[in-house]
């Protein structure tokens, strides 16, 4: 199992993936659940057939042939926090109460999510990684708390601080007086993601049925392949044809359109600054569509 979850974690390309795999008890056979979710993850880029991506991603590939992809799949609230917000609870912004990024309250956690059901039916719950419910507004001063959002219905959480950063991120646990402790940990964001999981899956309670969300940072903005790979992501890059509207300048679009998010910014390499921290004013852009919900059970075991 594991090196089937480790294909499974080390390249996840979609916006929601959910993988089973055998229960274990005997006289249990409810599923494991594994979520993976990737944030502002294009559609051109799902990686699920040659078309998808000018960049090879085989285990993307690999899900996708062995399970299935639903391409039109739409997102509720094409925003980083909104959209798994209502992934989480099953219902739209509106109704959720978490409709941007920012400006607005902290997602509510009294309410029901999917993770406090399968939880109250019996199964063990973990998030790793990204979960920025958070509500900050900008230039806030003093008691961030206020603002803050802790993970509901997991039995184990291990998330970043808001966006998180690609180089050496902070994690942030549960602290036993219900403070929270943030330690920062050496290493590259989706990589140290990865190994956490895998971690709490070694460590989990065998005897019971487990759903675990995997949180990645990436492709968010700003866009930083680790360190070894730098070489190949810009090998990749060179070959990709820019699409036709790259430097449009909305000269012909209507006025709301002008203020959109989703542009590039100061478009310039990526690299990780003295600090080990990705430097402001990376090249960023946002998904209108985050189809590609692609789900998967491996074949039963011939054993």
């Amino acid at each position: 199992m594991h090196q089937y979850l480790t294909n499974g974690l080390l390249l996840a390309a979609c916006s929601a993936s959910l993988a089973f795999s055998a229960q274990t008890k005997e006289g249990d056979q409810r599923p494991n659940i594994l979520v993976i979710v990737t944030d502002d993850h294009s559609y051109q880029t799902l990686g699920t057939c040659e078309k998808d991506s000018p960049m090879p991603y085989p285990n993307f590939r690999k899900l996708a042939d062995e399970g299935m992809v639903f391409d039109r799949s739409y997102c509720a609230n094409s925003l980083c926090g909104p959209s798994r917000a209502c992934i989480y609870t099953g219902r739209h912004s509106h109704m959720n109460g978490y409709l941007f990024n920012e400006h607005a309250a902290p997602f509510d956690g009294s309410q029901p999510t999917f993770p406090k059901m399968l939880q109250k039916a019996g199964y063990q719950t973990a998030i790793v990684g990204k979960w920025h419910l958070e509500a900050i507004p900008p230039n806030a001063r003093g008691d961030m708390s206020k603002y803050e959002s802790n993970p509901t219905g997991f039995d184990y959480w291990e998330i970043f601080p808001g966006q998180g950063n690609y180089f050496n991120p902070d994690f942030i646990t549960p602290g036993k007086d219900g403070k929270r402790v943030v330690k920062t940990e050496p290493g590259y964001a989706t990589e140290l993601v990865t190994q956490k999981s895998l971690k709490w899956l070694d460590q989990r309670d065998k005897t019971k049925p487990f759903m675990l969300v995997v949180g990645h940072k990436a492709p968010h903005r700003c866009w930083c392949p680790s360190i070894q790979n730098l070489g190949r992501a810009k090998q990749y890059a060179d070959l990709a044809d820019p699409p036709a509207n790259l430097e449009d300048d909305f000269a012909n679009r209507p006025e709301f359109l002008k203020m959109t998010e989703q542009t590039l910014l100061n478009p310039r390499p990526c690299t990780p600054s003295t600090t080990g921290k990705c430097p402001n004013g990376c090249a960023w852009t946002r998904s209108r569509r985050k189809p590609g919900t692609i789900i998967t059970r491996p074949a039963p075991s011939s054993s």
